[in-house]
């Protein structure tokens, strides 16, 4: 990875940015090491003083993160939480794994209203997707709908946060279960 001039040109710009972030992830199972990274640091005039901070993630997946008043500060973050961010790919690949399960203990009907309720999906899907009349079977239909959250989530993994949220919305120990399993899963692939 290169920090190229045009970057730090930016800098001068505007006073008030006087950091860089960059979050590193390591492919799941893979990262046993500490993660070492060469940054070069293109354009960077010699004279000035670049501090880079390295703090690695806490075991406990809070947040976390570090920050500098230095010209540059490069940080790697890593936030996983249940109730906070969850990484997109690892939340698309627990979908992928997941799709099954999920057609087979959530009712579409209702699970098209919750995603429109919550914005993952729009008027226009859900009337796509409830059309029964486009010559689709219900359960083709349903893959259409989870096709569009998994591509949701692709795209921000927050949106598997809501999807959670959504299938423990159910209130059954049936869907209690599926949300544990994806959570769990998500986990395992951490």
């Amino acid at each position: 990875m290169q920090i190229h001039q045009y970057v730090v040109d930016k800098f001068i710009d505007n006073p008030m940015c006087s950091s860089i972030h960059i979050s590193v992830y390591a492919k799941p199972g893979i990262a046993k090491d500490p993660l070492h990274c060469p940054i070069t640091l293109t354009g960077i005039d010699p004279s000035k003083i670049v501090y880079i901070n390295r703090t690695p993630p806490l075991f406990s997946m809070i947040d976390s993160t570090s920050s500098s008043s230095s010209t540059a500060s490069i940080s790697q973050t890593r936030r996983e939480t249940e109730e906070g961010t969850f990484r997109s790919d690892i939340a698309h690949r627990v979908m992928t794994e997941c799709t099954g399960m999920i057609k087979e203990r959530l009712d579409l009907n209702t699970l098209v209203d919750k995603l429109l309720e919550k914005r993952m999906i729009n008027e226009r899907q859900k009337t796509k997707v409830l059309d029964e009349r486009c010559g689709l079977t219900a359960n083709q239909r349903m893959d259409e709908l989870l096709s569009l959250v998994k591509a949701s989530i692709r795209e921000d993994g927050e949106d598997f946060g809501l999807f959670v949220e959504i299938i423990k919305q159910e209130n059954t120990r049936r869907t209690d279960r599926l949300a544990q399993t994806l959570l769990d899963n998500y986990k395992r692939l951490l």
